[in-house]
């Protein structure tokens, strides 16, 4: 006789590195032109990436196993 057992399997959710993050911004706003290549502007842009990439991390990691859902609240 064989017990099965159900398990579920946790997922953990970790926001994109800010290196990574900071690259993109830069990238971003150099193929953007002239008008958001001032660092400033990257670096906000950067910061502000950092920030919704990390609530959203928390978002997902807070939902634990439950349904996943592809919309935003």
């Amino acid at each position: 006789m064989s017990i099965t057992h159900n398990t579920a399997l946790s997922t953990t959710y970790y926001p994109p590195s800010p290196e990574v993050l900071d690259h993109f911004a830069f990238a971003v706003c150099e193929e953007l032109g002239a008008d958001f290549a001032h660092p400033e502007v990257a670096r906000g842009l950067a910061d502000f990436l950092t920030t919704v990439a990390q609530i959203q991390a928390n978002n997902l990691n807070r939902k634990g196993n439950n349904e996943f859902t592809l919309r935003v609240e």
